[in-house]
């Protein structure tokens, strides 16, 4: 009964770090996409009307691929800092900025849209 005890302790000491570590790898991606969708839902308050249809188009589809990946929680913030961002005026926006970041995430997630 000790050893089993003793065993049990071990595991329990030797999953606490990994267990940490984790927690700080997803507090590292949350942090990462919450400042990389608000960045989304700025280039987004930037995007042309005509073009929005598209835009949301390829952002759910971001969603997905985040969803899928990590989780629904990171999704989830990937869904409100979206929201968040597309709500700050354009005019108080870097816009050309944001455009090209989203034209790289584009490239980069192979969002783009037939055009």
């Amino acid at each position: 009964m000790k050893r089993t005890i003793a065993i049990l302790a071990g595991c329990l000491l030797a999953a606490a770090p990994a267990a940490q570590a984790q927690s700080d790898d997803q507090g590292a991606i949350a942090d990462k996409v919450r400042g990389l969708s608000i960045a989304i839902g700025n280039a987004y308050a930037c995007t042309d009307e005509a073009d929005r249809p598209t835009f949301k188009e390829e952002a759910h589809h971001l969603f997905d691929l985040i969803l899928q990946d990590v989780g629904s929680d990171i999704a989830f913030l990937y869904a409100t800092g979206l929201g968040y961002g597309s709500a700050v005026p354009a005019a108080e926006i870097d816009c050309p900025a944001m455009l090209e970041q989203w034209e790289g995430i584009r490239t980069d997630y192979d969002l783009k849209a037939e055009e």
